[in-house]
């Protein structure tokens, strides 16, 4: 929820950045004393004056730049990296916003965001990435060789069975025949009926 408020916070900064007209603006020219360009150089860690007008010198919009500083508050990363990802193949802030958090949220840093951001653009979801993730984890085995093994067309079932574990769910599928056992921790009335895929 804290996320979030920031992110309306600086999306709000964001449409005031873009409606201001910049001062110290002559003609085309930008300056460092642009008001968009002081406005980054207070948000962007590290960042100077040169570095900003090179990249948009170079066709990086300040609303990329700014959209960056977002991504980068919310998820710790480093608003250069997260430029660099949104410039390859188009990916969107959303895509780029996701594979850091579930990068930081597996929490083994051999797996990094780019690593989960060529993984979904090759085809894989972000269920299958997490997938692959706890089955390396109780098998001990490298997060790229289960994403290989998916990648080849099998199930996770199957997997599962060349690995020689026992069958049944893996941990992260919850009840493979979709029932649930209608009980809730609050007194609900759940009926417990799922559509879950036993496999």
């Amino acid at each position: 929820m804290f996320r979030y408020k920031w992110l309306g916070i600086w999306g709000l900064l964001l449409c005031l950045m873009v409606a201001v007209p910049a001062q110290g603006q002559e003609g085309n020219g930008v300056g460092c004393e642009q008001s968009r360009v002081i406005f980054l150089l207070e948000r962007l860690e590290g960042a100077t004056c040169e570095e900003l007008l090179a990249l948009h010198d170079g066709g990086i919009g300040w609303g990329v730049l700014m959209q960056a500083g977002v991504v980068g508050e919310v998820t710790s990363a480093d608003w250069r990296a997260l430029v660099a990802a949104h410039g390859d193949d188009g990916v969107g802030w959303g895509q780029i916003g996701r594979a850091y958090a579930l990068a930081e949220r597996l929490g083994d840093e051999s797996i990094t965001a780019e690593m989960l951001l060529g993984w979904h653009g090759e085809g894989l979801g972000w269920g299958q990435i997490r997938h692959a993730h706890a089955l390396s984890e109780e098998v001990g085995m490298e997060i790229e060789e289960a994403v290989a093994l998916f990648a080849e067309g099998q199930g996770w079932g199957e997997i599962r069975r060349e690995l020689g574990l026992p069958p049944g769910p893996p941990p992260w599928a919850g009840n493979p025949n979709g029932r649930g056992n209608g009980a809730s921790p609050g007194g609900g009335n759940g009926g417990g009926q799922g559509n879950g895929r036993n496999n």
